[in-house]
């Protein structure tokens, strides 16, 4: 969810008052902008204040804008993209397969692995 303008002003103020930044209309509308369509305001604010505590530089928006990560979760491969699907409608991804498949069971025979699979 984006940074609403109080939580952007929050951390406009914030910043602004630890580094002396002496924010015009200008670049205050430009932080503002930055903050609030990128922005998420805990990590922005755990930025922040982890910044003032390790730089005596003032920063710039992008030293402690912070993101939300991602959630999206794609919870199914199109069956296209799936190995059974492969091994039946891609003659050559099923070659290579089996390459694959006979190197391995070679390595294993060298290494002396025993196991159920054959």
């Amino acid at each position: 969810m984006p940074m609403t303008e109080v939580e952007a002003f929050n951390i406009i103020e914030l910043v602004g008052n630890v580094y002396d930044m002496k924010f015009n209309d200008e670049k205050y509308k430009i932080w503002l902008d930055f903050l609030t369509k990128n922005g998420d305001y805990q990590q922005t604010l755990l930025k922040t204040k982890q910044y003032i505590k390790e730089k005596k530089f003032k920063p710039t928006v992008s030293e402690i804008l912070g993101y939300k990560l991602s959630t999206k979760i794609v919870d199914t491969i199109p069956v296209e993209e799936t190995k059974a699907y492969k091994l039946q409608h891609d003659p050559e991804f099923k070659k290579r397969h089996e390459e694959r498949k006979k190197k391995w069971q070679q390595m294993k025979q060298e290494w002396g692995v025993m196991d159920d699979e054959t």
